[in-house]
């Protein structure tokens, strides 16, 4: 029998203190977009507080219970699984301390069997059946010790599944929230767009046809042959300078521009946050799922699937889940957001200045 290959209890902390530092890590995504949900469709930045005082948004929780809420999300998990790791770390030293008396005894059977002899002796007899029953009963505390670390192990992944559960609908609630937001502000502003070059082509076309014509206007030429008062004439060079330009023009093309740049901003930090959110979601679908099996005990443990496979499983699900894919993408997706700038609401300021800027 190969003891070596048998799970250590420290292998089964390391691995039961995984789930709730996976917790953690979707509680941090989780409270970031909770935090970053806007009271309203049009309020993207909660740090630009409104100028009317007609408008007042609050956020959905206060600030004291939204602390709170946080810092009970970190610890409550670490707290609920803390007695059960304790309880299978010593169910699984047991089993250990246990089955190595088994192995010995295992050992010492053999060495009687294989005595000449041995057959026909009474002692080695009584003896080989004192150790048989010895064996059967370590045995039968293994199995119980094995149902017990199964029991244990279903009550704590029920607890973590309503954490779980709990996690996606606030994460998914202020998902929604967000892509609202979003989304309406990338609407508003392709109908902003849309609109102004309507009405840039509408203000066109009505000049080029209200224009009267060459020969009207000579009608109504008159010279004045009399000299300027105080010099006030406007000469031909004046008259072609910038201060005699419409600037209206210029300034429908940079409200355009801004309103484009803006609209291309907005919809690529939308799209990386709804990638970003998907992510989320599948990774704790997939980790929800295996807590679910081990709930459910859909493998029939120990009937069918083995403990030990049981374990094995969960940790290789982890592996694959975090490190095939969907967490190296997160990873990336989370990268791109915190670089990426974050959308603000349009300024009438910034066309002006960025106008005037140009003319000096």
């Amino acid at each position: 029998m190969d003891f070596s290959s048998f799970p250590r209890w420290h292998t089964l902390v390391l691995q039961y203190f995984t789930h709730p530092v996976l917790l953690c890590f979707g509680w941090s995504r989780t409270w970031s977009f909770c935090y970053a949900a806007p009271p309203a469709a049009f309020q993207l930045d909660l740090r630009r507080q409104p100028t009317s005082t007609n408008f007042n948004y609050r956020r959905s929780l206060g600030p004291k219970l939204f602390n709170v809420g946080n810092i009970a999300m970190y610890i409550i998990p670490f707290i609920y699984i803390l007695p059960f790791t304790i309880i299978n770390a010593k169910n699984v030293h047991n089993i250990h301390r246990v089955w190595v008396v088994c192995v010995r005894k295992h050992e010492i059977l053999t060495s009687l069997h294989s005595l000449p002899g041995s057959e026909n002796s009474s002692e080695v007899t009584n003896l080989t059946n004192l150790l048989q029953s010895d064996m059967i009963r370590r045995l039968g505390t293994v199995q119980a010790l094995g149902e017990d670390i199964l029991l244990n192990a279903r009550y704590m992944s029920f607890g973590l599944m309503i954490f779980l559960v709990t996690l996606l609908c606030a994460f998914s609630s202020a998902t929604w929230r967000i892509m609202d937001a979003l989304w309406s502000q990338v609407r508003t502003l392709r109908e902003c767009a849309s609109r102004r070059r309507l009405l840039s082509a509408a203000i066109n076309q009505n000049i080029r046809q209200e224009t009267p014509a060459f020969e009207e206007l000579t009608d109504q030429i008159y010279r004045c042959h009399q000299g300027s008062v105080w010099h006030s004439e406007v000469t031909e060079s004046l008259w072609q300078s910038r201060l005699f330009e419409d600037r209206r023009e210029d300034w429908e093309k940079v409200d355009e521009l801004i309103l484009k740049e803006k609209h291309a901003s907005l919809r690529r930090y939308a799209s990386n946050a709804l990638c970003q959110a998907i992510l989320v979601i599948v990774t704790a679908s997939a980790y929800l799922s295996l807590i679910i099996i081990t709930v459910t005990n859909a493998l029939n443990v120990p009937l069918r699937t083995r403990l030990l496979d049981l374990q094995v499983i969960m940790i290789v699900w982890h592996n694959v889940i975090w490190n095939c894919g969907l967490g190296i993408s997160l990873g990336v997706i989370s990268c791109v957001m915190v670089f990426s700038p974050t959308p603000s609401p349009i300024q009438e300021e910034h066309a002006l200045k960025s106008l005037y800027d140009e003319d000096s």
